[in-house]
């Protein structure tokens, strides 16, 4: 447990508390922790934080005699910098699983914190929270669900990239996911390295299943691809560009699964609303609503999910639209599908929004600036187009460590 806040703020009464209930709150959910003791550090957010990680690393090792598998990070309040430093130490330098945790948040915390904290640590070290139901999955024609995204810089942010992002299942139930992500020309929304990121994705869904699950013949026969932030206009270019490349993927492995395209959108104006008997709490349509005539496109396979429980406001149903379908599965089959991929989504004990793959698409996008150095130029507020360019950045983009390709380090 290394600790980032201030010895007035977080004294060693508090540590001593905070340590137990982390334990308690593990142990609570079903994780073994071996030991109830955990090594504590404090470090300067000032210093070398790197070395400090390092020699707090090291500590544990030399104590228990086995590396440690877990780092719990405690910051303080505005602790965004070296959230980005904790992260890129242990994604991209060392191959360790990190779980940061605000010290205002962790303080007398209730026991549903520590659960909730618990769903996103048994992700991270390769545990699994929920599955998906076999008459969904249906081992005898396996499927690997896939997730891709991008994310723009913001506006006014001249000679930024763009990073995309592609996540995939890896076991037979659907609830083991990986990821990869890629720097591209700044706002560009179709995928430049998309065939080489579905082959990396296949190559690992491959390997686990015939390595993890003993699995005679690892190839998927369905591929289930959920594409998010793609507006009606950019449709016929997804099937044009993205589509070609996905089978290109498929057809330099040598296999040959069936493809499910499918456009996930959340940015319109529909909005559900039930009779007052049929309401839940929150005055919305209960989790699990399809609308799929009346106010769909007219001639397209297309369909309004929501698919999450209202808690304030009015929800958001997602749009699907399904633009490739070799599977020929029935809207209710695909509808389900769908549905039961928001279920997975290991952050949550309720369904959300979005499928799980498409949702952990956005979040490997929206973390990407861990890729690089916390101490170089490329974060830099002044950083334009005159002083980066697109190769610079890709240049100083460094991979995911080899110890997390295959964790939801991401969780």
């Amino acid at each position: 447990m290394i600790i980032f806040e201030s010895f007035n703020r977080f004294n060693d009464a508090t540590v001593n508390e905070v340590a137990k209930s982390f334990v308690d709150g593990m142990r609570s959910t079903g994780i073994t922790i071996t030991d109830a003791v955990p090594i504590v550090r404090r470090v300067n957010g000032q210093g070398n934080i790197p070395k400090d990680l390092q020699e707090a690393g090291t500590a544990c090792f030399q104590q228990k005699k086995v590396p440690p598998a877990l780092f719990v990070v405690i910051l303080p309040e505005h602790g965004n910098d070296l959230y980005t430093i904790v992260k890129h130490w242990g994604d991209i330098k060392r191959g360790v699983a990190t779980q940061c945790l605000k010290s205002k948040k962790c303080v007398r915390a209730k026991i549903q914190f520590w659960a909730n904290v618990a769903l996103k640590i048994n992700g991270k070290l390769g545990g699994t929270n929920v599955v998906t139901d076999t008459a969904l999955s249906d081992p005898h024609n396996p499927a690997v669900f896939m997730g891709a995204d991008v994310m723009h810089p913001a506006p006014g942010a001249t000679g930024r990239p763009s990073f995309a992002a592609v996540s995939s299942s890896v076991d037979s139930n659907g609830a083991r996911y990986i990821a990869t992500d890629r720097v591209q020309a700044s706002r560009q929304e179709l995928i430049t390295d998309l065939e080489d990121m579905v082959k990396e994705m296949l190559t690992k869904y491959m390997s686990y299943r015939e390595k993890a699950e003993n699995v005679k013949l690892p190839a998927p026969k369905r591929l289930f691809f959920y594409r998010d932030g793609v507006s009606e206009g950019q449709f016929q270019q997804v099937l044009d560009n993205e589509l070609p490349l996905i089978k290109a993927a498929c057809r330099a492995l040598k296999i040959d699964p069936k493809i499910t395209l499918i456009i996930v959108g959340k940015r319109h104006h529909i909005r559900l609303f039930p009779q007052d008997k049929d309401a839940d709490r929150s005055g919305n349509c209960p989790a699990g609503t399809v609308v799929d005539r009346d106010i769909g496109h007219p001639t397209e396979f297309d369909f309004y999910l929501q698919s999450h429980g209202g808690l304030l406001g009015t929800s958001r149903p997602a749009h699907y639209s399904v633009l490739y379908d070799e599977n020929n599965l029935s809207a209710d089959a695909i509808q389900s599908l769908s549905y039961a991929l928001c279920h997975v989504y290991a952050r949550a004990t309720r369904s959300v929004s979005i499928p799980a793959p498409v949702y952990y698409a956005d979040i490997v996008c929206a973390r990407a600036k861990i890729h690089y150095d916390p101490f170089g130029q490329h974060l830099s507020e002044t950083a334009t187009e005159t002083s980066e360019t697109l190769e610079a950045f890709k240049e100083g983009y460094q991979p995911m460590h080899e110890g997390q390709k295959l964790r939801m380090y991401f969780c």
